[in-house]
């Protein structure tokens, strides 16, 4: 995990692969989820200011040519206004950049958790 990766960790939004064929380690794959994880981040953190004390979670899938399709709400906070947040931080990240030639694949499902900061 990479020092900015590490950083958007501490401060609540942990990416994590959704089924096989996600690439991991220090390759172009980790560069890959770190860099889309801090366009959710910032624009989460424009949304929310980080004032929310439970978790939500939610599933999306990127295309081959970066664009989001399939964004769902996998783990609620409770907070109807909140979880509407963590979707729309989501949609309005993408479209990514592409997906790297040697993920092989069209399509990758990551989910998303937003998690309250002490």
């Amino acid at each position: 995990m990479g020092e900015a990766q590490r950083r958007q960790v501490a401060l609540g939004l942990e990416m994590a692969p959704v089924g096989p064929g996600i690439p991991g380690g220090a390759d172009g794959g980790a560069y890959y989820m770190a860099g889309m994880q801090r366009k959710i981040w910032t624009i989460w953190m424009q949304q929310v200011k980080n004032d929310f004390s439970q978790p939500v979670s939610v599933a999306f899938t990127i295309m081959a040519d970066g664009s989001v399709a399939n964004v769902q709400l996998t783990r609620s906070s409770g907070v109807s206004l909140l979880d509407l947040a963590a979707r729309r931080a989501v949609q309005i990240a993408g479209p990514f950049s592409p997906l790297p030639k040697d993920y092989g694949t069209s399509q990758i499902t990551v989910q998303a958790n937003f998690k309250p900061t002490p």
